[in-house]
């Protein structure tokens, strides 16, 4: 029998090794069974687990080949020794981690950081948000501060929901330490690299929400982008033009995007109220990450998907650099997800009458729903006009509300 992380301890819950693995990213092996023949093996980065009734083996890395008694109802399978005896073969792949690395599905560090100059209205709303369902399953600190002041603020930490909501919920524009000096941008970069030198906090695997007013002079990424990248988090960056202060047009106005581009984060500029989908805030779990250029009219293949499981929906996200010309009503995206198993078709466009489902668009972002099948490669298009823009990067994310056992891959 094949098992996996949703079937393990209903099996396999009474062996002396189910503790050792039962904390760890598993998936079911693949499986051959020919007569009597049997055939076992995991993907590359896996170790082979066989479950008998009253023992366990780690074949590591290595398949196993073995082959049936009918007359004692056990299985033979082939080990270093020559052949080792079963009475049911219970498989599973397990990942045995690197005590230094963490996983999606790891207790995590759920940072939210304000602007000073964030309009605090959609703070009330994102708040509202918050209390209707937050997924804190896997949140094991709480973390807030407000950033962009004359005088940089403590990040403050908390282990329970309640106080760091009342922060949050709290939220002011702070006249008295506010930066009057019109040449300073943000110092969100500074902001996110004292969060990364906290020791009150784990950092490793951490969700970092941040609404954004203006944006930084600095334009060099590159030790904190290997810093973020090396600790799995992604920045979820929302920013809105109607902020106390508006934006100055000499900040770096990419420098943020890039950011998010670089470490499979989202930056998006838009009415704030879409962005508070909550499978995205603190418990959403990314499962795909693309970054297209495009420009005018065209389409482009864009790498392919594999489902980790069978969600009710994956949340589909899109932002680009820069607000369009071109209204809602005019530009046109669409998402083509062609299923390589069942060649079936399920596209995501902006034409509200799509009966698959269309995307939500507001400033330079847009999101949507998608239900796909778990395991069926997904071969994916991005169809797109958007008249005579510049050359545009965009930033394509899928996130699930269930947790997943790999970190994405970074497409530079």
């Amino acid at each position: 029998m094949a098992l996996d992380g949703s079937n393990l301890a209903t099996h396999v819950s009474n062996s002396p090794f189910f503790a050792n693995v039962s904390h760890l990213p598993k998936e079911a092996p693949r499986t051959s069974i020919d007569d009597c023949a049997i055939a076992v093996s995991c993907k590359e980065g896996s170790n082979l687990v066989v479950f008998d009734i009253d023992s366990a083996t780690d074949f590591g890395a290595f398949g196993v080949d073995g082959f049936c008694d009918p007359y004692k109802q056990t299985w033979q399978v082939a080990d270093d020794s020559g052949f080792k005896t079963f009475g049911r073969i219970y498989a599973t792949c397990v990942t045995f981690r690197d005590p230094n690395d963490c996983y999606p599905g790891d207790p995590h560090t759920f940072l939210v950081a304000i602007s000073n100059t964030f309009n605090a209205k959609y703070i009330k709303e994102f708040c509202e948000f918050l209390t209707n369902g937050l997924n804190s399953m896997y949140i094991e600190t709480y973390a807030f501060v407000q950033f962009d002041m004359a005088v940089a603020q403590e990040i403050q930490y908390f282990q329970d929901f309640s106080p760091w909501f009342e922060k949050i919920e709290n939220f002011s524009y702070n006249r008295t330490l506010a930066i009057t000096d019109e040449t300073v941008g943000s110092d969100v970069l500074n902001m996110i690299e004292r969060f990364l030198d906290n020791t009150n906090a784990p950092v490793c695997g951490a969700r970092m929400t941040i609404f954004l007013s203006d944006h930084p002079n600095e334009t060099n990424l590159d030790r904190l982008v290997e810093s973020l990248r090396k600790n799995h988090i992604a920045p979820r960056v929302i920013s809105w033009e109607s902020t106390v202060l508006s934006p100055n047009p000499r900040f770096q106005l990419g420098t943020i995007f890039r950011l998010c581009t670089l470490t499979n984060g989202l930056r998006q500029n838009g009415d704030p109220f879409f962005a508070f989908d909550l499978l995205n805030v603190g418990g959403g779990f990314l499962t795909y990450a693309a970054n297209p250029l495009i420009v005018g009219n065209g389409s482009i293949v864009l790498p392919s998907m594999t489902p980790p499981h069978s969600a009710s929906y994956f949340n589909v996200h899109f932002a680009l650099l820069k607000d369009l010309t071109l209204g809602p009503d005019r530009r046109q995206f669409r998402i083509v997800f062609a299923d390589t198993i069942t060649s079936h078709y399920v596209q995501l466009n902006t034409s509200y009458d799509n009966p698959d489902g269309g995307f939500f668009p507001t400033g330079n972002y847009h999101r949507g729903l998608v239900s796909l099948s778990e395991g069926h490669v997904q071969n994916i298009t991005l169809e797109y006009a958007i008249g005579p823009e510049p050359l545009q990067p965009m930033q394509i994310r899928i996130y699930s509300n269930q947790s997943v056992n790999y970190w994405v891959p970074y497409d530079n």
